[in-house]
């Protein structure tokens, strides 16, 4: 899934300053899969170099939005000024339905390609992975009344 926030989400050197230290924790933001990863990131964070700043924070929301995203079928998230985008790969209507009925406001873009907008308030990153962790969870509750 293709990310798209003009958000400042970094690691600053004056929170980590050996670059190897650093590195290694990019690369675990990078492995993260679930709302569980994500914690455990953030808890290796707290214990080992403190209070985290805002970048890091944010870069661990983008992490976990991919990884949400690319688990939801989303193709594409994108943040401009306090609107989301979605760009879902195929188009779950009843799982839209119930999200639309949750985020007041959030609507189908009129331009008739399968794009879903959203005005969030707050953190672009945190907003999304809260809605595609929404997403997947109404999925999963359809999937498993499927098979009844």
């Amino acid at each position: 899934a293709l990310i798209d926030m003009k958000i400042s989400a970094h690691i600053p050197e004056s929170y980590i300053s050996a670059s190897a230290q650093r590195m290694e924790m990019y690369k675990k933001i990078s492995l993260i899969l679930t709302t569980e990863d994500a914690d455990d990131v953030r808890d290796e964070f707290l214990d080992r170099f403190g209070d985290m700043p805002r970048p890091v924070e944010r870069l661990i929301s983008v992490g976990l939005t991919r990884a949400l995203a690319t688990e939801a079928g989303i193709a594409r998230v994108e943040a401009k000024g306090n609107t989301l985008t979605f760009t879902p790969r195929t188009l779950d209507l009843a799982v839209w339905s119930e999200l639309f009925g949750k985020y007041a406001g959030m609507r189908f873009v009129a331009a008739g390609n399968k794009t879903i907008v959203y005005k969030f308030k707050g953190d672009a990153a945190e907003c999304a992975a809260e809605i595609l962790s929404e997403y997947i969870k109404i999925r999963n509750q359809e999937n498993k009344n499927d098979e009844k």
